[in-house]
């Protein structure tokens, strides 16, 4: 089955030590944010996906991925029901940021972040600002 074929896959990544087995934060600037939220639909399909999000996530921080916006509430709040903490973070110039920020607030019982004065790219804007705001988070 699938389901099989994947948990098999993620014991080979295990053993080859390609992961660790301990659990990382993912950060997701923009575009790059789509993996995860193949992931997040994968994991409502698939409990081993679920599982493996379970081992080997611990915190998705999202810099205004607006792919998030069409996913259903309920596959964004299996991540917190997976234990995986969600930190929104945007540019104070950026618009569709805030929306994506809003509606992870709501939506995925998110914490979220405002950096000010920086665009779409808070992180490349202001690097110092947004790396404080990270290290705070990931180790709250």
């Amino acid at each position: 089955s699938n389901d099989q074929a994947l948990k098999n896959a993620h014991l080979a990544l295990i053993n080859g030590k390609v992961l660790s087995g301990n659990p990382i934060t993912i950060v997701t600037p923009s575009v790059s944010g789509n993996f995860i939220v193949e992931m997040i639909a994968a994991a409502a399909l698939s409990p081993p996906m679920a599982d493996a999000i379970k081992i080997h996530v611990k915190n998705w921080v999202v810099i205004g991925t607006r792919s998030v916006m069409p996913l259903p509430t309920a596959e964004l709040k299996m991540l917190s029901d997976l234990g995986v903490g969600t930190l929104a973070m945007y540019g104070s110039y950026d618009k569709a940021g805030k929306a994506v920020h809003d509606a992870l607030i709501e939506r995925a019982s998110a914490e979220g972040v405002e950096i000010k004065g920086a665009g779409s790219s808070p992180h490349l804007d202001k690097p110092k600002t947004f790396a404080k705001k990270l290290f705070t988070y990931v180790t709250e």
